[in-house]
C-alpha cells in the first residue's frame, strides 16, 4: 500500500541522513543557495512592505552611528509609513532587535539580500538540535525536511522580514533550556535569556506569547529550585537595559516603545479603543485562511486533532503544542492583520514547533499509528498536504514575483528612461494585482543625496515649495493607471 511503502520511505531517508553527516551538509548548503535566489530573483531583493523598508531605514541609521535621523526641513513629503517624523526625529516605529542584526551584517559587507537566507539554514539546524534532544534524529531530520517544502518557510527566509530571526531565536531558547533542565547547567539558562532579551527586542509581543509556555513547561519539570530562573533574568538584562536607552532616545520615556509612541490605538489587549470582537474574529479567520494557502494546507488540522486526541491519554501537555496555541489566541487581541505577508507571519515563530510537535505524534512510535485508524487518516492528509504543497509553492513564486515586479515599475522606469538629478512626486499607488500604497514608495537616502529622489505630490502649489528648495533639479510627476495597467512618468513644467 501507497500508506506503508511512503512511510518506510520516510524512515529509510531519515534514517540515511543522520547515519551520513555529510548529507545534511549539503542540505544547509542547498538550503542557503536556494533560499539566496529566491530572495535575488523571486522576491527581486526589493523590501516588498513598509516593514521591511523600515528595518532597513533603521539599520542604516545605526550604520551611522545614530539611534534616529534628523528629519527634512520640508519633512510632509516624505511621510512615509512606519518611519514616522516626530520632534524632527525620523525613526522606525519597530524595535531595534533586528535593525541591529542587519547592520552587523551591513557593518561586514554582508549583502542584505543573504541575511536572512543564512538564518532561515541556521534556523533548520537548530530546529535538527531541538528535535533530536526532545526525540531522536529520525523525527528531527522530517521535521527539518517538512518545514523546508513550506512556502512559509522559504517566502518569510528569503525576506526582509524579522521573523526568521526571532524564530531563531525562540528555537534556541527552547533548546538551551531542555539542555538546562537535562543537565542542570545555569550558563544555559543563562544563555537562553541572553537570546530571549534579543528576541523580545525583536518582536516584543511575539517573544513573550513563545516564553509563557516554555517557563511553564520549565517550572514543571525543573529539579534544581525555582531560584535558578534568575539566571535567566540575568541573561535578558543587556538587551532589557539597551532597549529602555533606545526607547528614552527617540521617545523620551525608557518604558514607551516606538511603535505605542506612534500607534497608541494598535495594543496587544483587549480594552484597546479599536478593539472589536467582531474584527478579532475576522483577523484571525484571514491569518488561519493564509495558513491553509501558504503551508502543507492539512497541517493545521492535523495539529488541532493530535492537540485535543492525543495518542496516548497519558501524554502531558508540551511547550510544542502550546507555542502556536499561545501565539494564536494571543494575536487574537492583537488590532493589526500585518499588511503585505508571506503567510499568516504572526504565527512564523510557532510553525516550527507546530511541525515537530505533528511529526512527533505520526513517526515517534514506529507502528503505533497504524494501530488507529485515526492515525492513519491523519498519515494520509499528511501526505495529502505535501502533494499539493509543490503547486501552491509554485502558485505564490508567480504570483509574488508578478506583485514585485508591479510594484518595481516606478523604479525601472526611473533607469529605463536614464533620469538624472531629479524630483520624482508620486501621486498614486502602484500595481493591481496587489497594489502597493504611494507612500511605501518613498525609498530616499538618509540624508536625501541620492541624485533622484522621491517625494509626495501635495498639489502644485505645496510641490513649489520643494522645487524651490531644489532649484537645480528636474521634477517629474508619477501615476498609475490600473484600467491600462501602467504607469506613467511625467516631466512637470
Amino acid at each position: 500500500m501507497i500508506i506503508d511503502k511512503s512511510y518506510s520511505l520516510f524512515t529509510k531517508f531519515s534514517f540515511c541522513l543522520a547515519k551520513h553527516k555529510g548529507w545534511f551538509i549539503l542540505f544547509g548548503l542547498f538550503t542557503f543557495v536556494l533560499l539566496s535566489l529566491w530572495s535575488v530573483f523571486i522576491l527581486q531583493d526589493f523590501p516588498n512592505s513598509a516593514d521591511e523598508y523600515a528595518y532597513l531605514f533603521q539599520a542604516r541609521t545605526f550604520l551611522k552611528g545614530k539611534l534616529f535621523t534628523t528629519a527634512h526641513p520640508l519633512f510632509q513629503f516624505f511621510d512615509l509609513t512606519h518611519v514616522p517624523i516626530k520632534n524632527g526625529k525620523m525613526f522606525s516605529i519597530f524595535p531595534p532587535g533586528w535593525p541591529l542584526f542587519l547592520t552587523l551584517a551591513m557593518f561586514l559587507k554582508i549583502p542584505t539580500w543573504a541575511v536572512n537566507p543564512a538564518l532561515g539554514t541556521l534556523s533548520l539546524i537548530a530546529l535538527f538540535l531541538l528535535g533530536r534532544k526532545m526525540f531522536n534524529s529520525k523525527i528531527a531530520i522530517l521535521t527539518v525536511f517538512f518545514v523546508f517544502l513550506s512556502p512559509f518557510f522559504l517566502f518569510n527566509a528569503a525576506s526582509y522580514f524579522s521573523h526568521t530571526f526571532c524564530s531563531l531565536l525562540i528555537i534556541l531558547v527552547a533548546y538551551f533550556m531542555l539542555k538546562n533542565l537535562s543537565s542542570g547547567k545555569k550558563i544555559y539558562l543563562f544563555l537562553s535569556g541572553l537570546l530571549w532579551g534579543i528576541a523580545l527586542i525583536t518582536r516584543y509581543y511575539t517573544a513573550v506569547l513563545c516564553l509563557l509556555p516554555l517557563l511553564i513547561y520549565w517550572f514543571v519539570n525543573q529539579k534544581k529550585g525555582h531560584k535558578n530562573l534568575i539566571w535567566f533574568l540575568l541573561g535578558t538584562t543587556p538587551a532589557i537595559l539597551f532597549f529602555a536607552l533606545y526607547n528614552y532616545q527617540i521617545t523620551g520615556n525608557p518604558f514607551l516603545p516606538t511603535f505605542t509612541w506612534v500607534y497608541p490605538e494598535i495594543r496587544p489587549i483587549f480594552f484597546s479603543p479599536i478593539f472589536s470582537l467582531e474584527q478579532a474574529f475576522h483577523f484571525t479567520a484571514d491569518h488561519f485562511i493564509r495558513f491553509f494557502l501558504w503551508t502543507p494546507s492539512s497541517f493545521i488540522f492535523i495539529f488541532l486533532f493530535f492537540l485535543f486526541f492525543p495518542l496516548s491519554k497519558l501524554k502531558k501537555i508540551g511547550f510544542l503544542e502550546l507555542i502556536p496555541l499561545f501565539l494564536g489566541l494571543g494575536y487574537f487581541f492583537y488590532y493589526c492583520r500585518g499588511g503585505n505577508q508571506y503567510g499568516p507571519r504572526f504565527y512564523y515563530e510557532g510553525f516550527p514547533f507546530l511541525v515537530l510537535f505533528i511529526t512527533s505524534q505520526l513517526f515517534k512510535d514506529k507502528f503505533y499509528w497504524q494501530k488507529k485508524r485515526a492515525s492513519r487518516i491523519m498519515y494520509w492528509l499528511l501526505l495529502i498536504g505535501l502533494v499539493f504543497n509543490l503547486p501552491l509553492l509554485l502558485y505564490h513564486a508567480h504570483i509574488e514575483h508578478q506583485v514585485i515586479y508591479e510594484r518595481k515599475d516606478l523604479f525601472r522606469q526611473v533607469e529605463t528612461k536614464n533620469i538624472k538629478n531629479a524630483i520624482i512626486f508620486i501621486r498614486t499607488d502602484t500595481g493591481t494585482l496587489r497594489p502597493m500604497y504611494y507612500r511605501d514608495l518613498l525609498r530616499n537616502n538618509l540624508d536625501f543625496s541620492n541624485d533622484v529622489f522621491y517625494a509626495l505630490d501635495l498639489g502644485t502649489i505645496e510641490n513649489d515649495k520643494l522645487r524651490q528648495y531644489y532649484p537645480d533639479k528636474d521634477c517629474f510627476t508619477y501615476s498609475f493607471d490600473k484600467s491600462s495597467n501602467m504607469g506613467y512618468l511625467s516631466p512637470q513644467r
